[in-house]
């Protein structure tokens, strides 16, 4: 039986966490932290090799969450994971059979890392597979760290023509060069902390310029290969009240996910 969650990381990739760093399933279950796992393979290939992956991802989450850790996942070709022998008019008949798994939430990680015409085309065709796949699916957007404002001007110019997915769509990795673009063009934003992204100083960075988002911005770690304690540690840090820090760190992606793996996250919604 899974414990109540005091947070909520809305964007880890938990399957490579629990390879990688076994011990920090326990330490999330003890710090009582619900996990929305994005879809990452370490492993470049073509269609089967990603095929393999995410069939282990959805394996690996529900052992994880049967085990007590509440963890859902998401589904998705991410940029650095385009197979070299799939066209992009596959994306939905391969993503079919995961994003019918019960604890799949919808389509992520995908966006753009370079901005090349490739990766456009498997962003629309998997944003096309999300509007289709209907209200209830989620999607997980990606920005990268090389030419960071470049490349989220190039993703909202994409998003430009789905604007059916407004509330069901967050473009994360931002930062306090990006999330305006991102928060005025109507999506959700989410923002990573750790040390190789943004820090609890960026976060009070933005929340001084555009206080009236605080029900739109969602934080995470995106932890994989390499685990990242910020999101307790900002929580703990934040100067704002109690029902800002609730929204940031859990309840805003509980309402956004339509999923409330603890109580206290219910906090958001009165904020």
């Amino acid at each position: 039986m899974s414990e109540p969650a005091q947070y909520l990381d809305s964007h880890m990739h938990l399957d490579i966490v629990h390879h990688c760093h076994p011990d920090r399933i326990q330490w999330l279950k003890d710090n009582g932290c619900a996990v929305v796992s994005w879809a990452f393979s370490p492993r470049e290939g073509e269609t089967a090799e990603l095929a393999r992956y995410l069939k282990f991802q959805a394996e690996t989450i529900q052992s994880i969450n049967e085990q007590g850790l509440p963890c859902r996942f998401l589904a998705g070709i991410h940029p650095r994971n385009i197979p070299g022998d799939m066209d992009p008019a596959q994306c939905t008949e391969f993503l079919r059979p995961f994003l019918a798994h019960p604890l799949c939430l919808g389509i992520g990680e995908i966006g753009l890392e370079t901005g090349e015409a490739r990766e456009i085309e498997f962003f629309t065709a998997q944003l096309a597979a999300a509007r289709d796949a209907g209200k209830n699916c989620r999607t997980g957007v990606h920005t990268p760290r090389k030419n960071k404002p470049e490349i989220t001007s190039t993703v909202l110019d994409v998003l430009d023509c789905f604007h059916e997915l407004h509330g069901r769509l967050v473009v994360d990795h931002c930062t306090p060069e990006t999330i305006e673009s991102v928060l005025d063009h109507g999506w959700m934003a989410g923002i990573t902390l750790s040390p190789v992204k943004s820090s609890l100083a960026d976060l009070q960075a933005i929340f001084k310029v555009r206080p009236d988002c605080a029900a739109r911005i969602m934080c995470n770690t995106d932890s994989g290969m390499d685990f990242y304690e910020d999101l307790l540690i900002s929580n703990d840090c934040f100067k704002g009240s109690l029902e800002t820090r609730r929204a940031l760190f859990g309840g805003n992606a509980a309402d956004f996910f339509n999923w409330r793996p603890g109580p206290c996250l219910n906090a958001a919604s009165e904020a």
